[in-house]
């Protein structure tokens, strides 16, 4: 099985806890205005610039703890 691409992961993390539909809304709309590129090219190098422009995102929909959670997951997993 082909590695998944640093988009697809952080996309898989967050619909488990955002839904599937949110989660790649978040992770487009994200990726363009954090990063100025598509989801598609984000690499794992871009990956921290764009876990800090979900991370006020994340609070407001998670709250404070789960979303310091998960973004350290995500930012230990690249």
């Amino acid at each position: 099985m082909p590695a998944r691409s640093p988009a697809e992961e952080i996309e898989a993390r967050l619909a488990k806890l955002l839904g599937p539909n949110t989660a790649h809304s978040a992770l487009r709309t994200f990726c363009q205005a954090a990063l100025g590129i598509a989801p598609e090219a984000l690499t794992a190098a871009d990956a921290p610039r764009l876990l800090a422009a979900l991370r006020p995102a994340l609070r407001t929909l998670l709250g404070a703890a789960a979303a310091e959670q998960v973004l350290g997951d995500l930012a230990r997993e690249r």
